[in-house]
């Protein structure tokens, strides 16, 4: 190992070689620094990329990054280490915290990176980046996690690689596991294996993300990318942002009026609330039961080249420019409708229409309906019904349907009714029946016309660690 030391009582630049004992700058691997005066500030400034094995410093020094500082697996103690905004503090080994650690720039772990001892806050970025490296904050206080029990606020929490962590842990006061995603925090979990632990002196083990998580307060997030499954010991109360991206996420969901449930992938269980249901970047299924009470307020969105299925009654607003679809069962729409998106039904399910609607709507296998109970307020067009499927027009008793083209007509009161079709059905005989309640059914005869999908992958989100070079 190569030593270096401090010359002078006096703060300055650590990129200045007469700042140093032997005018010569340490920046290397091997590179073992001591300070030796206390009460002065060593800066790394803006541009800077310093390498050392370990740092030794007394009491009330500063070491202020706003450049990069990449620890090398040895063992330091620092006084005050504190990271500005576009700094960097990366690599591997211990730091022990003698004061104070503040960050407000980039904390990445590249192997395994501790920090421990002192008052630790993050306002900034912690991540851990490659599979099996893991980051360990166990400072006497952290001031992410409140007074509040359980409560992690502030910073962006972000992991990404199988077997890759996140630990936190306060020496000093009681341990609650992270029940809350406070305002202005994010955890991002990117990949199947990516954790993220706290710990919990009632059970005296570190608990997962899943074992302990409540709530996501409103301006809280959680993200779950590229795969990254979510079985939640409990139900969550949602009033910020749940993202999902491809993976499943079971345990329940309330939505609160600011919650959102946004991305592509699969989520079990019960959902209820006021929030908005969001599908972005591939399709999102909702796989469990659709609550009723998931009406008001509520949002349904479906995003460009996206497609949101799901099942049950919802009488609030949809915004859709991708595709509402019923999955599993039955789904009734009763609220107002905007956007330029299609309603679609998948094989043996039914969509339920309580609102007008103009767009288009789609069967996507056999044996669906498709159930107006406005059939005046529906001027839109249908694709892809067969032979299997049918059309019920609530409280309207029709006797004969006749096709010219992709125009289908309805007769037997006055006035007539007619849907237009996205493909002509000429040649094809269609019949009106009763359903039984006053109304019609609608079918057609040896048709095939089963309607292809966009071919619409899920988007994979990705994130990148910023630093100051």
């Amino acid at each position: 190992m190569a030593s270096f030391s401090w010359k002078n009582a006096v703060s300055g630049s650590w990129t200045l070689g007469t700042n140093w004992n032997g005018d010569a700058v340490p920046n290397a691997a091997d590179a073992d620094i001591t300070f030796s005066f206390g009460s002065i500030t060593i800066t790394l400034a803006v541009g800077s990329d310093i390498t050392v094995h370990s740092i030794r410093q007394p009491a009330n020094d500063v070491l202020a990054v706003a450049g990069k500082l990449t620890h090398a697996g040895g063992s330091s103690i620092i006084y005050n280490l504190t990271v500005d905004a576009g700094g960097t503090v990366a690599g591997s080994g211990s730091i022990s915290i003698s004061n104070a650690l503040t960050n407000n720039g980039l904390l990445l772990a590249a192997g395994t990176l501790e920090f421990i001892g002192g008052t630790i806050q993050n306002t900034g970025t912690v991540a851990v980046a490659g599979g099996g490296n893991v980051i360990l904050l166990a400072g006497d206080s952290n001031t992410n996690l409140t007074t509040t029990p359980g409560t992690l606020l502030g910073g962006t929490w972000m992991v990404q690689g199988n077997g890759a962590a996140i630990n936190l842990l306060s020496l000093g006061v009681a341990n609650t596991a992270v029940q809350t995603i406070g305002a202005s925090t994010t955890i991002t979990l990117d990949g199947l294996g990516a954790g993220f632990y706290s710990f919990d002196d009632t059970s005296s083990t570190y608990k997962s993300i899943e074992e302990s998580l409540t709530t996501i307060a409103a301006g809280g997030v959680l993200n779950l990318l590229n795969g990254r499954n979510y079985t939640g010991s409990h139900a969550l109360n949602v009033a910020g942002t749940l993202r999902v991206g491809g993976g499943f996420a079971t345990g329940g969901l309330t939505l609160a009026s600011t919650g959102k449930l946004t991305g592509s992938g699969f989520v079990g269980d019960s959902i209820a609330g006021t929030g908005t249901i969001q599908a972005s970047g591939g399709v999102l299924k909702l796989t469990g039961a659709f609550d009723g009470s998931f009406t008001g307020t509520g949002t349904l969105v479906a995003d460009a080249q996206s497609i949101l299925s799901l099942s049950g009654s919802f009488a609030g607003a949809i915004s859709d420019i991708g595709m509402i679809r019923a999955e599993f069962a039955a789904l009734k729409l009763s609220g107002p409708i905007t956007g330029s998106g299609m309603l679609g039904m998948k094989a043996g399910t039914t969509l339920e229409l309580n609102t007008s609607f103009a767009g288009t709507i789609v069967f996507q296998g056999s044996l669906a309906t498709l159930k107006l109970d406005q059939p005046a307020s529906f001027s839109g067009n249908i694709m892809g019904f067969e032979s299997t499927d049918r059309i019920d027009l609530v409280g309207l008793q029709f006797s004969s349907a006749v096709v010219s083209g992709n125009t289908l007509t309805l007769s037997g009161i006055s006035p007539d009714y007619t849907i237009q079709l996205a493909t002509s059905y000429a040649g094809k005989t269609f019949t009106a029946t009763t359903d039984g309640s006053g109304g019609t059914f609608v079918s057609v005869n040896n048709v095939n016309y089963a309607y292809t999908p966009a071919n619409w992958h899920r988007t994979n989100i990705t994130w990148s660690l910023a630093t100051s070079n």
